[in-house]
């Protein structure tokens, strides 16, 4: 495509020369979305809209080239009985290094000095490279019958037959390039097998038998560093432990500062714990195609954890736990708010699933109201934009259908979707109205935890001052209503509304009544209601919403 004259149109990047450019992340996408993807780039590289660049100035010698996430390539196995799983003879070593560059991978012993003509191990960039090369080799199988990372290769059949002939096909793509394979370390035609750290079998994944034997035959850490070995290692295996971020945070706890090293009675609890859940059966599933996905949430002392399942009959199989140790701000967070915090962190570290599926949250808790029609503020408006993108749903939890979520939602501070009380206290409701061309109503309600929810009313009919006082009224109500609040404390500044309401002062015009009617029909679904009436200076907020905030949803006429 020849493009516009540059002198007609050219779009320039107005950046500063001494600024330094960020370096995002490969985005991670879900399996079903990769290939539109590389359609989509295939079509923009053929129409010279964008190029292939490796080697980034601003970022010295670093190879961006992403590799493929692990959890996306254990879960492209589903639906595949039969698999072969092969590895490379010296994989490194069959890459020429560029001739220039020969002398720059040189090394000295007592026999001599000498340089690599062939790739080594440790270089910086080799396992990108390894990887790209691999990727161009097999593009044609890749996600088909084939999964590759760096030299880590399995090919995948729906049957014998089909097994062979996606065998043959991958043997003849190696002759052409010239690659070489380690007969010691292939296994062909097994319904299990080892890779990338998992153990791959009919009924589901499994954790490499061999790093969850490391961990159990090991002593109690002696010191800080056999500590952060113990964390690298469970680090490997999260995606299988339930809660792993509570259990662990008494690792980190000794890994702070530069206190004296203390191995504790909590962590030695906490690691004999480690070692019985990982001494147990620890199988997850992957999930099927357009399937519908449920997520638990859970909060403790420390940590935010949620678990990923899928339903199968009246069973729910789990396929992914997230765990997530909370800092010092979000320890200070009320419970609601953690409990969407550990939404969104499971948003994030789930992305392919969030994105390939629809997920239904199961919880008691109101949380769909925090994310939803609500008009709010700071983090959680930024975590409700970032969550709008999927397609989530919130249901209430009826029973537990599993062990596995019984035991994941077992000896919680806070249980989501436990069948719990709710919170003592009541709910705090402030209300402001402001007549005039644009009229508005302002609402404030802040939950027994301190969770505020804010929400403006728009008003698209003519009202006086105290018309709009009793539209805010009514929307608090309703809002809360939906909330499952059971007791509310209002307050408003117009001290009219107020007493008309407590039945001290009578409403003598048709208007008034109308609004008071409805009110106490609406005051009848709570267990206690109370109004008072304050100074405009301690309903700030709901001031400014009445005057600011037309994005609300509409009031109704009475």
């Amino acid at each position: 495509m020849p493009g516009i004259n540059a002198d007609v149109a050219c779009h320039r990047l107005n950046l500063d020369p001494q600024t330094r450019p960020i370096r995002h992340k490969m985005r991670t996408i879900a399996t079903k979305l990769e290939e539109p993807t590389r359609e989509e780039v295939k079509k923009l590289l053929e129409a010279g809209f964008i190029s292939e660049i490796q080697y980034l100035g601003w970022i010295s010698n670093m190879d961006c080239y992403p590799l493929p996430r692990i959890d996306a390539l254990v879960d492209s196995t589903v639906g595949f009985s039969i698999m072969s799983f092969l590895d490379a003879f010296s994989g490194y070593h069959q890459i020429r290094m560029h001739p220039p560059d020969v002398n720059d991978v040189s090394f000295i012993t007592r026999e001599g000095c000498f340089s690599y003509k062939m790739m080594p191990f440790g270089l910086k960039n080799a396992a990108a490279t390894y990887q790209r090369m691999m990727d161009r080799v097999f593009h044609g199988q890749r996600g088909r019958n084939l999964e590759v990372y760096v030299d880590d290769l399995m090919i995948k059949s729906k049957g014998v037959d089909s097994h062979l002939c996606d065998l043959k096909e991958t043997f003849a793509t190696m002759r052409k390039f010239k690659m070489r394979l380690n007969p010691l370390k292939c296994v062909f035609g097994a319904s299990r097998g080892k890779f990338l750290g998992h153990l791959l079998t009919p009924a589901g994944v499994e954790p490499n038998p061999d790093k969850v034997k490391t961990i159990l035959e090991l002593e109690s850490p002696r010191n800080a560093k056999e500590v952060q070995r113990l964390t690298g290692k469970l680090a490997g295996l999260s995606r299988f432990l339930s809660r792993s971020g509570e259990k662990c945070s008494s690792f980190f706890k000794v890994l702070r500062g530069n206190q004296k090293f203390e191995w504790t009675a909590e962590c030695e609890e906490a690691f004999r714990m480690l070692k019985r859940q990982l001494s147990q059966a620890l199988l997850l599933q992957s999930p099927k195609e357009g399937e519908d996905l449920a997520l638990y949430l859970g909060v403790g002392t420390e940590a935010v954890s949620s678990v990923l399942v899928r339903e199968e009959g009246m069973k729910q199989l789990s396929i992914y736990y997230v765990s997530r140790i909370l800092k010092k701000a979000e320890l200070r967070y009320p419970i609601l708010e953690k409990l969407a915090y550990a939404l969104i962190i499971s948003a994030r570290k789930l992305r392919p699933y969030f994105q390939a599926h629809s997920i239904r949250v199961v919880t008691d808790h109101p949380l769909r109201k925090i994310f939803e029609g609500v008009e709010h503020s700071g983090r959680l408006a930024k975590w409700s934009i970032e969550l709008s993108e999927f397609d989530i749903s919130f249901v209430p939890r009826l029973s537990i259908k599993a062990q596995v979520v019984a035991d994941f939602l077992a000896d919680y501070i806070v249980e989501v979707g436990a069948e719990e009380p709710r919170p003592q206290g009541a709910w705090k409701m402030m209300v402001d109205g402001a007549s005039g061309k644009h009229s508005l109503g302002g609402v404030v309600l802040i939950s027994p935890q301190g969770v505020t929810i804010e929400q403006a009313v728009a008003l698209h009919f003519p009202v006086t001052n105290n018309q709009a006082e009793y539209e805010a009224v009514i929307a608090g109500l309703r809002l809360a209503k939906e909330l499952g609040t059971q007791d509310v404390e209002a307050f408003t500044d117009s001290l009219v509304v107020a007493s008309q309401i407590r039945g001290e002062f009578e409403a003598r015009e048709p208007t008034p009544v109308k609004y008071l009617s409805k009110i106490r029909v609406i005051i009848r679904g709570f267990r206690t209601f109370s109004i008072q009436h304050v100074p405009r200076e301690e309903s700030v907020v709901a001031d400014r919403l009445a005057k600011f905030g037309p994005r609300g949803g509409g009031g109704e006429e009475p």
